[in-house]
């Protein structure tokens, strides 16, 4: 459980993003691939994630830790079933991989 904050924004396109974002100073540091299925579930939302190594993982987004303990409580999980961790520590965790080795993963690389 973390409280970082995330906004949403609609783009046109991939190389318009990428333009804005160099313009204001930004420099590619890492590209995860993910499938990402999203639900509406009890006032939150239930992410389903598949990468291209390990297994998949759910992600539950709500606007405080209570809800999201109270929605992972309804899925059939526990508070201390929780984890608030990045991809990159998800993968190291899972995969038994260092750092290094996760922070470029593509579905093609894995063919």
């Amino acid at each position: 459980i973390d409280s970082r904050f995330e906004s949403e924004v609609a783009i046109n396109s991939d190389a318009e993003i990428i333009k804005l974002l160099e313009r204001l100073g930004y420099v590619n540091d890492a590209v995860r691939e993910k499938y990402r299925t999203s639900y509406k579930f009890s006032g939150g939302l239930v992410e389903l994630n598949q990468g291209p190594i390990g297994p998949a993982w759910a992600e539950i987004e709500a606007d405080d830790e209570e809800e999201v303990k109270k929605i992972a409580h309804q899925l059939g999980y526990q508070a201390n079933d929780l984890k608030a961790i990045g991809d990159v520590d998800y993968y190291v965790l899972k995969t038994g991989l260092n750092e290094k080795d996760v922070l470029n993963l593509s579905f093609s690389d894995q063919k």
